[in-house]
């Protein structure tokens, strides 16, 4: 019987190793497309950038990721200029639509407050966007580190709303 060259038989148990490994070992965890998609339905809006929904029967209180409005209900603050507007605004896009929710594989599912994180949609249009490009709420990356899916197209929303001069980039809108 002819001798295996050493280098070949190295070789050959290194491929054997690699492919036991990718055939075996879990898979890594389900790419930003195959996010669950869940119906649900509106309670109410907190403010422009939380809103609490029904889904599966539960009362849930969402923070959109990658957009944040100028505050109107935080605790022990005062309000925000284009608060007020901004969740005005928020409940008349988010009114008697059907809604899903969306969550982002890429962040965490929850944020320090217990606020379950993602995206709202109506029909096949991002909530988040939509506030963003009218001009109710800016880009907001929570670790520069760890983008999320959305993040170019949400920075390119915010400048049309700025070069447009919409909602909040308006030049009268906080000159109070």
């Amino acid at each position: 019987m002819k001798k295996v060259p050493k280098k070949i038989l190295l070789l050959t148990v290194s491929i054997l190793i690699i492919f036991a490994q990718w055939y075996f070992i879990e898979k890594p965890k389900q790419k930003n497309d195959d996010a669950e998609i869940k119906d649900a339905e509106l309670v109410r809006v907190v403010d422009g950038d939380t809103v609490v929904l029904k889904i599966n029967g539960k009362n849930e209180k969402i923070r959109l990721i990658g957009m944040d409005s100028p505050e109107s209900v935080k605790p022990n603050h005062p309000v925000e200029c284009f608060g007020i507007e901004a969740s005005t605004h928020a409940k008349e896009i988010l009114k008697n639509k059907d809604l899903r929710f969306k969550s982002d594989y890429s962040q965490d599912t929850r944020d320090r407050y217990g606020r379950l994180l993602g995206y709202i949609y109506m029909y096949e249009e991002n909530f988040a966007e939509k506030m963003i490009t009218d001009g109710y709420a800016y880009e907001y990356t929570y670790r520069k580190s760890n983008p999320y899916r959305y993040q170019s197209d949400f920075k390119k929303a915010e400048s049309k709303a700025r070069k447009n001069k919409n909602g909040l980039w308006a030049d009268d809108a906080c000159s109070e």
